[in-house]
């Protein structure tokens, strides 16, 4: 078996020490993630991980929404679920991870992700993420607005995710890209895929399809709403503010009012249209 596994995403990576859990993990996590294995790069964080047996780290009854604590103590960035606790150092790029024989790497991922999409200037999204015609939509909205639903009715589009995307800042713009976590269930897209963003659009249902400008205000705010894992902390919700600043300022966030029907890419096309 291999000793470490790579995720890179917007040349972002995190190199998996792998070699300490069973053989049955090591295979099934390098299957998750194949296809996001990639180059590690000189500043990738390096994430120790290792299995132990033991009470829960955080008490979680059957039925009740999985919780998952982070808080920043000591320069460190610490993650806690029933399964898994782990902690992130950015002056050292070292993190470490501790799993309970249920547990799994993911939701760390998660947040590690989100806190180095911050650092560079970008923003790990609750959201769905299209790629259409070579450009990329991103639609935010708290569950039940609809992501979901819009991947469904993508049919011959590239759907990132329908939970998760990473919005990059580079200097040409902004770029959306899929990320390997899962979004409603694990048949969920985990797509490596990048494209231009084009637009943001906030999820309404409504009985007619219809895109509305948005005060840059709540543009701003719905962006912050839906930037998960990172806010929790006083420099985290402040950096997340700046990048949806930052964000909104390129490519407003608009309003898409949609009902269950696919004929909201039409709306969606005429309103990007030069």
């Amino acid at each position: 078996m291999r000793d470490t596994l790579t995720i890179s995403i917007a040349g972002l990576a995190v190199v998996m020490e792998i070699s300490q859990l069973p053989d049955t993990k090591q295979a099934e996590l390098a299957a998750r993630y194949c296809d996001f294995d990639g180059w590690s790069p000189p500043d990738a964080v390096h994430l120790g991980l290792r299995m132990r047996a033991g009470d829960p780290y955080v008490e979680w009854h059957n039925g009740q929404p999985l919780p998952l604590h982070t808080w920043r103590r000591r320069g460190r960035i610490l993650v806690a679920s029933p399964t898994e606790w782990g902690w992130y150092d950015s002056a050292t790029q070292q993190a470490s991870l501790v799993l309970r024989p249920a547990g799994d790497p993911e939701n760390f991922l998660r947040v590690l992700f989100g806190w180095l999409a911050l650092a560079q200037g970008g923003l790990l999204l609750h959201a769905c993420g299209v790629i259409c015609d070579g450009d990329g939509y991103v639609f935010v909205g708290p569950s039940g607005a609809g992501k979901s639903t819009v991947a469904g009715l993508s049919a011959g589009a590239t759907v990132l995710s329908d939970d998760l995307v990473l919005v990059e800042r580079r200097a040409d713009g902004y770029w959306v890209h899929g990320v390997p976590f899962r979004g409603s269930g694990w048949t969920a897209p985990r797509v490596n895929a990048a494209a231009p963003l084009r637009a943001l659009l906030s999820l309404v249902q409504a009985p007619e399809h219809k895109v509305a400008s948005l005060p840059k205000a709540e543009g701003v705010a719905r962006l912050v709403g839906s930037t998960p894992f990172v806010t929790t902390t006083v420099d985290g919700a402040r950096a997340a503010i700046g990048n949806a600043v930052a964000l909104q300022a390129d490519t407003p966030v608009q309003e898409l009012k949609f009902r269950k029907d696919r004929m909201f890419w039409d709306v969606i096309r005429a309103a990007a249209a030069p």
